[in-house]
């Protein structure tokens, strides 16, 4: 398929939006419509109806948080399921032994 018919058709729809917001609000954005005219995505079909309405400036989603913030959320984030993985693991330790016991005594 030739993208130059469709310029914007290896962008995600967040980097769509990051172009709505660069743009300034009396710039043409049939562009930005007509690749929008193609996807499918609930976020896709809100974005082509806010642009298709003018509103669209102020419900834009923000750009994503940068690479930095994004890493040490998802430490964070590792570090929280460590410590849940921990806790469950120490809940079947009686299990464990239990089973431990009549296996041996079975045997």
């Amino acid at each position: 398929m030739s993208t130059s018919k469709r310029p914007f058709f290896r962008y995600s729809i967040i980097q769509l939006e990051t172009i709505v917001e660069k743009r300034q609000a009396h710039e043409d954005m049939s562009d930005i419509l007509y690749e929008l005219s193609f996807r499918r995505t609930s976020r896709a079909k809100t974005l082509q109806k806010k642009l298709s309405n003018g509103d669209y400036k102020s419900d834009v989603k923000k750009p994503t948080p940068s690479i930095i913030s994004n890493q040490s959320q998802q430490k964070s984030l590792n570090a929280d399921a460590t410590k849940g993985v921990k806790r469950s693991l120490s809940e079947y330790i009686p299990l464990i032994v239990i089973i431990l016991i009549v296996g041996y005594l079975i045997i």
